[in-house]
């Protein structure tokens, strides 16, 4: 009985230093934040006239394309772990900064027609971000009254979150003077949910009410797509891009 006893204080009191451990290295912030971003394009062939039937489907060698540019603001709320503190005033952290934000959306169309979604509303951003941690705020013992933070990782977007007459196939489309039935298009879907490379610069300092205080801006970017003209005679491209400026409090420093 006394072993059951002991081997159960000895589990009890390892569990309690490995929850120490946890929270001597995990940080929690929360505040809001600015955000622009655009889309990844998508392409769709173009639909021309043939014979008397009305628009029709004819793949001629060149491509429409749209994308949605977005702007708004968010609330975030950030998960931050110490994975090496190399002294009191650095550190490698794992930060996992959540934003669900209120944004607004707007279709950039570069095309014969138009077919697709008009406006769109709501974004989250889930970016996975490795950090070097200086100063202030890098761990718990830090004592320096100014701290920075540099990163890169990975982000996935759901930009917009909701999108208003965004046509699929099947559907009749409207188009000026004329209907065009399903079996005379083709259309792709904006991509709404999309990863991209993310990039993270930050300053940390105490506010005059003695509170730990972040400012970072955070660039995410996508690779190029090009697409040939309707004149069939240049190649234009388009990025995605998300940009986002924080402003955060450290609740748990």
């Amino acid at each position: 009985m006394k072993k059951t006893i002991l081997s159960l204080f000895v589990v009890l009191a390892l569990q309690t230093l490995n929850a120490q451990s946890f929270q001597d290295k995990f940080f929690m912030s929360a505040g809001w934040s600015l955000l622009y971003y655009t889309t990844p394009s998508n392409l769709y062939p173009v639909l021309k006239q043939v014979g008397s039937d009305p628009v029709k489907y004819v793949p001629n060698g060149y491509n429409n394309e749209h994308h949605f540019n977005g702007y708004g603001v968010g609330y975030i709320i950030g998960f931050r772990y110490n994975l090496v503190e190399l002294d009191d005033e650095m550190s490698i952290s794992a930060e996992v900064p959540v934003t669900l934000g209120i944004s607004f959306a707007t279709e950039v169309l570069n095309s014969d027609i138009s077919v697709g979604p008009s406006s769109g509303f709501g974004n989250v951003n889930i970016p996975l971000v490795f950090q070097f941690n200086y100063g202030n705020g890098a761990t718990y013992n830090s004592s320096g009254d100014m701290g920075f933070v540099a990163g890169f990782g990975l982000e996935f977007n759901f930009n917009p979150i909701i999108a208003i007459n965004d046509y699929s196939e099947g559907e009749i489309l409207d188009v000026g003077n004329f209907s065009i039935e399903p079996e005379y298009y083709k259309y792709e879907k904006i991509k709404k949910s999309f990863f991209q490379p993310v990039v993270q610069l930050g300053l940390r300092y105490w506010n005059k009410n003695n509170k730990l205080k972040e400012v970072s801006l955070k660039y995410g970017f996508g690779g190029s797509t090009e697409w040939t003209t309707g004149a069939g005679n240049s190649i234009e491209s388009h990025s995605p891009m998300n940009l986002q400026l924080t402003f955060t409090s450290i609740l748990n420093y």
